[in-house]
């Protein structure tokens, strides 16, 4: 069975034709293949020497959005149980874990390391995820972090640490919720909305100088943006919940990547054709901006264009700019249809 059959289901479920996402299942069968071969390595290096870490991925591999050009940015989580490992054990052992990963053990190719920002490539602690929402003591880092842990995190040494970091997480977001109360967690809502406010910010005080655009532009208008809607999106399906039922709902859905997320609209909307018809489009934007990540002469090209006219010029650049704008329109569409347009006007509004 292939490992894209979760994304293919989901494309079916959603009403879509797979076979016209070949870059999107590539991608995802690439990136399930890379997850499978980085928890064999782990699994032969580690054996029973690291029992209290995992190693969490991020970015493309975690959204199931791989290509060979990707960066492989991890952190090492320690969870205080087992054997105390000591920090320079655990970088090595997630550093050769980025010198094997996808199978380039002959030294044909190099995995990017995590970038100089400091979110990447570090050891944390299990209970820094969790211990400080909002307030002075919740960092950039922190708050990034947890953010990244819901919307797209993936555990490459041992998933039922990780799932049980995640079960926690939202615990703390749900802890103070009132029985009988609004079953959408306005908590949760407001930090995920805070998080995609906090790229957008970010990706304006990193680019320096006047129009510059890159990739990362490209991302932001389209990848992070989808991300963002599959991160709310269970939010919204869990608003006619029973009160004890949303936990295990929230903790099920943000174990899925965020594109089955995103999808798992169309079985609330699929009466809707205007909704529908949102939905396919942004897959259409999806598949496309998957295939030029992928293209590593288009990625250098793109790269080289450092200024906004420069990139302007590369036709492909603009055209998928351009689709990206209207990938902003169909997103519109999508939350005016009812039942969003409700809950947006009710959540995300005010």
């Amino acid at each position: 069975m292939s490992n894209s059959d979760q994304l293919t289901q989901a494309l079916s479920d959603a009403r879509l034709v797979p076979g016209h996402y070949p870059n999107l299942i590539t991608a995802y069968q690439r990136s399930e293949d890379s997850i499978e071969a980085a928890r064999r390595y782990l699994k032969n290096q580690a054996a029973r020497e690291y029992e209290d870490a995992d190693v969490m991925a991020f970015g493309s591999l975690a959204r199931r959005e791989m290509t060979e050009a990707s960066d492989f940015d991890f952190l090492v989580v320690t969870h205080g149980i087992g054997k105390q490992s000591s920090e320079r054990e655990l970088l090595e052992l997630a550093h050769g874990l980025m010198g094997s990963l996808l199978g380039n053990i002959d030294g044909d190719k190099v995995v990017r390391p995590p970038g100089s920002t400091g979110m990447f490539g570090k050891i944390v602690a299990a209970q820094e995820f969790y211990q400080n929402i909002g307030l002075e003591a919740d960092t950039n880092h922190s708050h990034s972090r947890r953010m990244l842990l819901l919307e797209e995190s993936v555990s490459l040494a041992r998933p039922d640490l990780h799932e049980r970091l995640l079960e926690v997480t939202l615990d703390r977001y749900l802890a103070d919720r009132v029985v009988g109360s609004d079953s959408v967690p306005r908590f949760l809502l407001n930090d995920i909305v805070r998080y995609w406010r906090t790229i957008a910010v970010d990706y304006q005080a990193k680019v320096p100088g006047k129009g510059r655009y890159s990739v990362r532009y490209l991302k932001l208008l389209i990848s992070r943006k989808l991300v963002f809607v599959a991160s709310i999106a269970p939010l919204f399906l869990c608003r006619n919940l029973d009160h004890d039922d949303v936990a295990g709902f929230l903790l099920q859905q943000y174990s899925k990547p965020a594109m089955i997320r995103f999808l798992g609209l169309a079985a609330e909307l699929h009466e809707n054709e205007p909704a529908m018809l949102s939905i396919k489009s942004c897959m259409d934007v999806a598949e496309e901006l998957s295939g030029l990540l992928g293209d590593q002469h288009w990625r250098d090209e793109i790269g080289a264009a450092a200024l906004r006219d420069e990139a302007l010029d590369i036709k492909s650049f603009a055209e998928m700019r351009l689709k990206g704008k209207q990938m902003q329109k169909d997103l519109e569409c999508l939350f005016s249809e009812e039942p969003l347009k409700a809950f947006k006007n009710k959540y995300l509004l005010f």
